[in-house]
């Protein structure tokens, strides 16, 4: 186990040991320089996460506050569960800024998860509290892929309490039957609605078994090509049925639930006011690429949810790796072709984005 202290008085001494380096040797400067700069872009980057999650926390926006969170303990932790419990369970927001009074950085066995990390900061700060309260708190952090992310302080005794309360509690009815569909609908209205946005469901779900359906988007010439389709113009999602059971059968429900989570991710952008264009320079939207790999994000971030609310595991992921490859483009497509949606390697780092990032790494949030 290794410890380096970042506090006040470590950061009164660097100057003088920059000093000490000078006079005594090429060699002492430049090892204590190292290790200070080094130090120093680790403790600006955890501050820029603390400054992120005591905003989201002053400003209510608990989705956002999760998003931050260390994406191991997410999986154990429905995100509409989080929504529900923190607010009771977390001190008072700052009303201001936070004083971090010290970091220590040290290698730990985190109990909710019962997993090794290297290098994770425990902080210890204080602020003013909206309540006027003047309040001291710990929390740790571990730094993955490139950020770094609060744990929260649980065991998983803790669990079965806080995974009560995953219910949605949104004034929203939805009008679907099928299981999948009445999820991904309570899921995002639920979202929309803490973000008071307005929200709205697809029209329908149209399954096609005949060529030259009429759909707002225009008749729909070939099946073969048609896995599952959001049409803009009428809100429907349409799809074939033969394509979905061979996907399910082949690959998995999960991969399955990947795809309508991605059309279902177009819903979200159409209603949020996103448009896909041929040049977003003159016309604004986005390039159809950003589009379809924003959906693939998106549906991330919903099939994560299912991984915290038991209805799938982790170990069931390989599946959507398996349908990402189905899905990438041929090789030669261009990267600004209005039928672009990445390459198969593109659409699986996007759909890990969403789950491991959240909405934040989709680029959907409250100010949107």
């Amino acid at each position: 186990m290794h410890h380096i202290r970042i506090s006040r008085l470590f950061r009164t001494l660097v100057p003088f040991l920059f000093v000490l380096g000078i006079l005594f040797g090429p060699t002492l400067s430049a090892n204590v320089v190292a290790t200070a700069a080094a130090n120093a872009t680790e403790e600006t980057q955890i501050n820029r996460s603390l400054v992120s999650m005591s905003q989201a926390q002053r400003e209510g926006d608990y989705h956002l506050l999760y998003d931050l969170m260390l994406p191991q303990a997410r999986m154990l932790i429905p995100r509409q569960a989080f929504v529900n419990w923190w607010p009771t369970a977390a001190p008072s927001a700052p009303a201001d800024v936070i004083t971090v009074d010290s970091i220590t950085f040290s290698d730990i066995t985190y109990p909710l998860t019962d997993t090794d990390f290297g290098n994770v900061a425990t902080v210890e700060y204080e602020y003013t509290s909206v309540d006027g309260d003047d309040i001291s708190l710990t929390v740790q952090l571990a730094e993955i892929g490139g950020v770094w992310r609060w744990m929260p302080d649980l065991t998983p005794d803790d669990l079965p309490a806080i995974q009560a309360q995953a219910g949605f509690t949104v004034n929203y009815t939805t009008a679907y039957s099928t299981p999948l569909y009445q999820e991904l609908d309570m899921f995002w209205a639920q979202i929309f609605s803490d973000w008071g946005m307005e929200y709205r469901s697809p029209v329908d779900m149209i399954g096609v078994k005949r060529v030259g359906t009429q759909t707002g988007c225009g008749p729909i010439d070939d099946l073969d090509e048609v896995f599952a389709h959001y049409c803009t113009a009428d809100e429907i999602i349409y799809f074939n049925p033969e394509m979905k059971q061979l996907i399910i059968d082949r690959i998995g429900d999960i991969a399955w639930q990947m795809v309508i989570a991605h059309e279902w991710g177009h819903h979200i952008q159409n209603i949020s006011g996103m448009y896909v264009t041929k040049s977003p320079e003159l016309f604004g939207g986005n390039y159809s690429i950003e589009h379809e790999l924003q959906a693939d994000c998106l549906s991330g971030v919903f099939l994560q949810d299912t991984i915290a609310r038991g209805t799938f595991l982790e170990s069931d992921l390989p599946e959507v790796e398996q349908m990402t490859e189905l899905g990438g483009d041929a090789a030669g497509t261009n990267w600004d072709d209005i039928t672009a949606h990445g390459s198969s390697d593109q659409r699986r780092q996007s759909f890990y984005t969403g789950l491991d990032d959240g909405l934040r790494g989709c680029n959907l949030s409250k100010a949107d």
